[in-house]
């Protein structure tokens, strides 16, 4: 598992993982990624859809039916199992678009991924420790997009759409590629 430092996992988080991946289990042994929140694939015409359960200063949302096949998924905390092969891309510059690019290494493997019923708080405390309870309290919320942001995302981004060109379109739960 793959867990950002500003998740909160809930006390009965490791059983509720566990217990959702043997659910997933019966129905598709040979998954790729899992994770808390995923978007599901672009349909012409349809708003994004989320899956997953999750919680952060936007709010609570709990997106059912979980598990659910998803396109990609959050890098809030995220699961491989190794022996599938599905792995980190050394070339990918920075530390944004890692979900998507895992979610498609496995699709490219003929692997699926999964948004599961395993809650946590995201973004729950600030980079000095204090709780997060609305967006406009969060530096890292309120500088998303900005310039300086989008200077460490972009080149990420750049280089997903660039090696997935085969999957166009594709999205995030915060971001479109080639949209319809």
């Amino acid at each position: 598992f793959f867990i950002h430092q500003d998740v909160l996992l809930p006390i009965d988080w490791e059983s509720r993982v566990f217990q959702s991946l043997g659910e997933l289990e019966e129905d598709d042994p040979s998954w790729g990624v899992v994770g808390a929140v995923g978007a599901v694939a672009l349909e012409p015409g349809k708003t994004k859809e989320l899956r997953g359960h999750w919680c952060d200063p936007s709010g609570y949302y709990y997106r059912k039916p979980l598990p659910h096949e998803v396109q990609s998924l959050d890098e809030q905390w995220l699961g491989v199992r190794r022996s599938r092969g599905v792995h980190f891309d050394p070339m990918l510059p920075g530390f944004h678009c890692y979900g998507m690019d895992l979610s498609l290494t496995a699709r490219d493997m003929g692997l699926k991924s999964y948004a599961l019923d395993a809650f946590v708080w995201h973004k729950f405390h600030d980079t000095r420790g204090h709780l997060v309870g609305r967006p406009q309290e969060s530096d890292k919320i309120k500088h998303r997009w900005s310039e300086p942001f989008m200077a460490e995302f972009q080149p990420a981004a750049d280089y997903v759409e660039e090696k997935w060109q085969k999957y166009l379109p594709f999205q995030t739960t915060s971001w479109n590629w080639g949209n319809p």
